[in-house]
């Protein structure tokens, strides 16, 4: 609360990020996100899986860079170019539904979903930096992982519950592999 305060009074964020080297444009990000956005695309479907940025419109976008973009520097916007509205509505949707799970085993007890519950909080701002999703990168199988492995907990769950169940009732010993 002390920070939130100090930053409302002194304006502190543009300090900091110039005292890390920065500037509040994201290190140029805000540009790139709006010259991107203005391209003519299907709003509903996007251009096509990884079909952005083929042909001349990187080489057009890149022009204004001394190295080719090749990406959008963020996970959101590149599923929205790519894939449109539908897949972006699809992966907040995951994302939801991943968060609300893995809130529910935290509070639980669950202590694998503490370390899930980190990932995941540490994964969704990262996306707004970096075009990590959708591609093969270790956050985007972090993110993956974090998200399936709640549903695998719980069946691993239920079979175990429905294994000792098994073996108080019949009184048979089952080994599991």
């Amino acid at each position: 609360i002390l920070v939130l305060l100090l930053n409302a009074v002194f304006d502190l964020a543009p300090l900091l990020v110039r005292i890390l080297g920065r500037d509040m444009t994201l290190t140029g990000r805000l540009p790139i996100w709006q010259m991107v956005l203005e391209q003519d695309t299907n709003a509903l479907v996007g251009e096509g899986f990884y079909s952005f940025w083929l042909g001349d419109r990187n080489a057009e976008l890149s022009a204004k860079y001394f190295y080719e973009l090749g990406t959008a520097h963020n996970s959101y916007i590149e599923t929205y170019l790519n894939s449109g509205w539908l897949r972006l509505r699809l992966l907040f949707i995951v994302m939801l539904f991943a968060m609300n799970r893995i809130q529910k085993q935290v509070v639980g007890g669950d202590m694998f979903a503490r370390f899930r519950l980190a990932c995941f909080v540490a994964v969704i701002p990262y996306g707004f930096t970096e075009s990590c999703f959708n591609r093969l990168s270790p956050i985007w199988f972090l993110l993956l992982i974090t998200i399936i492995d709640g549903v695998s907990m719980r069946v691993r769950g239920k079979n175990k519950q429905a294994t000792v169940e098994s073996n108080t009732s019949e009184g048979a010993f089952v080994r599991q592999f």
